[in-house]
């Protein structure tokens, strides 16, 4: 089963570790997960922001086969580029979400 996440609240916010979580629980049964990250859920996987931030799971979830993904339009009007992400954390667009969404059994979103 392919399940989908779209995460938009800040590290912060209970959402972050919710997701990381469920999606841990669905990697380990075998499931493949990805999870999309957009408005401040970017927050979430910025590099700097992650020494910082209360919880980030999102490199572990990666190493698990977990594809993760942000927008690129509200990581650069945030002014963040590629290399400021964690490492293996995909810069794409609306129409990717919109991929995961068809392609997913099952889509959660966690948002404010």
């Amino acid at each position: 089963m392919t399940v989908g996440f779209l995460l938009t609240t800040s590290p912060e916010h209970q959402n972050g570790y919710t997701v990381y979580r469920l999606a841990d629980a669905f990697l380990t049964e075998g499931h493949h997960v990805e999870i999309f990250m957009m408005d401040d859920g970017i927050y979430n996987v910025v590099q700097n922001a992650a020494k910082e931030k209360l919880f980030s799971g999102f490199q572990e979830l990666m190493s698990k086969g977990a594809r993760v993904l942000i927008c690129a339009l509200s990581a650069e009007s945030r002014g963040f580029a590629e290399n400021d992400l964690l490492p293996g954390v995909g810069f794409m667009s609306q129409y990717e979400l919109s991929d995961i969404v068809s392609r997913s059994d099952r889509f959660l979103h966690f948002g404010g």
